[in-house]
C-alpha cells in the first residue's frame, strides 16, 4: 500500500458516506484519489463529522460526493508534524507480528524522549 505524508492538509477534499467492516463511515479523498480522513459515524451523521473536520482544517474546502467502494485499497495521505512523520515512518517499518513499546519506537525514530 502506498503511503505519503505531508505537513499541511490538502486544499480540497471529496467527502462522502462509505461502508467499512466496522460500520458506516465518512471518508475524505484528495484530488489525487488518496484516502486522507475517515471517521466511523457511530451515533453521528455525515454533516456533524464534516463540520468537525472543517473546524479542524479551516483552509480545506470539503465537497460531498460519491466515494468509490474500493476506497480501502487507495493510496493513503497522512497529515502530521515532523515528529509524527518520524514516528509513523518507524511504525511502518515494524515487521508484521512484532511488538514494540512506545519507548522502543521512540528510540528507533531517534526521539528517545518522545515516548509518552
Amino acid at each position: 500500500m502506498k503511503i505519503r505524508v505531508q505537513k499541511t492538509p490538502p486544499s480540497k477534499l471529496l467527502c462522502g458516506p462509505a461502508s467499512t467492516p466496522d460500520g458506516d463511515a465518512v471518508v475524505a479523498l484528495t484530488e489525487k484519489g488518496e484516502l486522507c480522513r475517515m471517521s466511523l459515524l457511530q451515533d453521528r451523521d455525515l454533516v456533524d463529522v464534516i463540520e468537525a473536520w472543517q473546524y479542524e482544517w479551516s483552509k480545506t474546502f470539503f465537497t460531498v460526493g460519491v466515494i468509490p467502494k474500493n476506497f480501502l485499497k487507495l493510496p493513503i495521505l497522512m497529515i502530521g508534524t515532523d515528529v509524527q512523520k518520524k514516528i509513523w515512518s518507524t511504525i511502518m517499518r515494524i515487521p508484521r507480528g512484532k511488538v514494540l513499546s512506545y519507548g522502543e519506537v521512540a528510540a528507533k525514530a531517534g526521539l528517545p524522549r518522545a515516548a509518552r
